[in-house]
């Protein structure tokens, strides 16, 4: 919390502190954090496609392999000629499989 009223006396909108916090919360590999802080963000950016890439990674660190296939997805529909998205796509698909 300390973190957020330091930001704010700063006078940047909540949105700014949203989105550095996510940006904290994941670079320290706080995954659940981060994916809080991203899912807040996106509910008024939901077409940022770099957020949606930072959420699909939190989810697949936080084992939540069919939901980051989902955004990796959504990501393409945003972007078709994403290949970071594909590539990662393809990874946790082979992930996915080689698990079951």
């Amino acid at each position: 919390m300390l973190i957020y009223e330091s930001l704010h006396n700063k006078k940047k909108s909540d949105n700014e502190v949203i989105e550095i916090l996510s940006d904290l919360n994941f670079s320290l590999e706080k995954y659940k954090k981060s994916l809080k802080y991203t899912n807040l963000y996106l509910s008024s950016n939901p077409r940022d496609v770099n957020k949606l890439y930072m959420k699909a990674v939190c989810l697949d660190n936080l084992n939540k392999i069919d939901e980051s296939i989902e955004v990796y997805k959504r990501i393409i529909e945003l972007q078709p000629y994403n290949t970071k998205a594909k590539e990662s796509l393809i990874s946790i698909q082979e992930k996915k499989a080689s698990v079951f």
